[in-house]
């Protein structure tokens, strides 16, 4: 058995899109913890309650975002081009409905809730389908 570190797919530098998309994770991340902190702390009740709900759902996908970008790097073709919009996907949908969340915590109208969770919804099917689409393209 060969230590993990001495495979080559480890070994390989992620691509810019990958980095790019661990770094976003890593902010959302930070600002959801800000959030909850706001929330417990500092805002009141209605907005304190939107707040820790969008908190919530930044920390439940910011994970999500770094998976995706370490198995976009193993992608290639169709799996790729979905894991691609995934990616996107996600991020639009985290800053449309956290954002849009924090929006109205703070009395501001958006629709960013809405179209961010649609987004979010999306991103789940389009991770599927990369998935699947890998899977049936895989060589054998």
């Amino acid at each position: 058995i060969r230590p993990m570190a001495n495979d080559p797919l480890l070994q390989r530098a992620l691509s810019r899109i990958a980095l790019a998309t661990i770094a976003f994770a890593a902010l959302t991340g930070a600002g959801a913890v800000v959030l909850g902190a706001l929330a417990g702390h500092v805002l009141e009740e209605t907005a304190a309650r939107l707040a820790r709900i969008a908190s919530r759902y930044a920390l439940a996908h910011a994970p999500v975002l770094i998976g995706a970008a370490l198995i976009f790097d193993r992608t290639r073709g169709w799996a790729r081009h979905l894991m691609t919009l995934a990616i996107i996907l996600f991020a639009t949908g985290i800053i449309g409905f956290c954002g849009g969340l924090v929006f109205l915590a703070f009395e501001i109208n958006a629709w960013g809730p809405q179209l961010g969770g649609m987004a979010l919804i999306t991103a789940w099917i389009t991770l599927a389908a990369a998935a699947i689409c890998a899977f049936c393209t895989r060589q054998r």
